[in-house]
């Protein structure tokens, strides 16, 4: 999506969907530098390496996200803009972290 706003020239659209990419793509990055290491993390273990990257991605998430909503023009449209945004970036590291744990237990 952030894309297609990118290429139909909707800036702005695309700079208010970008907050959404960094939990996900923090996710892969942090699984890819652990595979590319084969797990070996400072002696952690590879799925408490992931839930912190997670958990920190949604705070950068948080701030960014606020700090874009200073853009919108009215308080509705702000209020209703981080809503959203913190809502879908929290439901998703939760399902991230929560796969991980599925995976520490089995």
């Amino acid at each position: 999506m952030l894309v297609t706003f990118w290429r139909r020239r909707y800036h702005s659209y695309a700079v208010a969907v970008l907050p959404l990419c960094i939990v996900p793509a923090v996710h892969l990055l942090i699984n890819l530098i652990l595979y590319a290491t084969q797990g070996q993390f400072f002696g952690v273990r590879p799925a408490t390496v992931i839930a912190f990257a997670d958990v920190l991605a949604l705070a950068v998430t948080c701030v960014v996200v606020v700090l874009i909503s200073q853009r919108s023009g009215s308080k509705r449209n702000r209020r209703i803009y981080v809503i959203t945004s913190l809502i879908y970036s929290f439901v998703l590291c939760w399902a991230f972290i929560f796969e991980n744990v599925i995976k520490i237990m089995s």
